[in-house]
């Protein structure tokens, strides 16, 4: 027959056993993400011309990751982003993959719209004259989808690129010229023309 003392020393023990396999499972437990894609955009959503955006990513649980087209090298990361420079609109894919083949994606677009309109110069003769002379003056820009004159006439319709314009102030003017995009973003200039009494 045991002992009390027994029953006790054996009770202590396993109870010292459990104690001590449980912490030393809780010690070999490690956090488990489920394979997720957490974020994917761009950022602008919208370049013009040859602009550049960034794209950003972030993905758990996953050992692998993938994007179509391929534009930069790709790892797991909680948050990463890179620059891409897409000539046309383009469509990006983000896969990503866990230890078991599991895979998920997600996509976001980058839209590439045309160049922003922007003058160059403006070319005048004098800025002084008198009253009712002839008072030229020119402008270059580009990509200018139409133009604006807030006074004058253009001597002849112009282009993408610009063109010449003409009047007859008889008192001093300022002129503003504007060249408007085809997303009707503009650009503007003043000049203006003194007449003399």
């Amino acid at each position: 027959m045991r002992t009390v003392a027994t029953l006790l020393a054996l009770c202590l023990f396993t109870a010292c056993s459990d104690s001590k396999q449980t912490s030393e499972t809780k010690g070999e437990a490690k956090p488990v993400f489920d394979l997720k894609i957490t974020q994917f955009y761009s950022d602008p959503a919208v370049v013009r011309g040859s602009g550049k955006a960034n794209l950003c990513y972030g993905v758990e649980g996953a050992v692998k990751v993938m994007l179509d087209p391929p534009v930069e090298d790709m790892w797991p990361s909680m948050v990463r982003c890179f620059e891409v420079n897409p000539q046309v609109t383009t469509t990006y894919t983000l896969t990503a993959e866990d230890a078991g083949g599991k895979k998920v994606t997600q996509k976001t677009m980058i839209q590439v719209g045309p160049p922003t309109v922007k003058i160059v110069e403006v070319s005048i003769n004098a800025l002084t004259i008198k009253a009712g002379e002839s008072f030229p003056f020119c402008v270059r820009a580009i990509n200018a989808a139409s133009w604006k004159l807030s006074a004058g006439q253009w001597r002849t319709p112009p282009d993408s690129r610009g063109g010449c314009a003409v009047d007859h102030p008889k008192q001093t003017t300022t002129y503003v010229i504007t060249a408007v995009g085809a997303m009707g973003e503009t650009d503007s200039e003043r000049i203006t023309a003194t007449v003399q009494p």
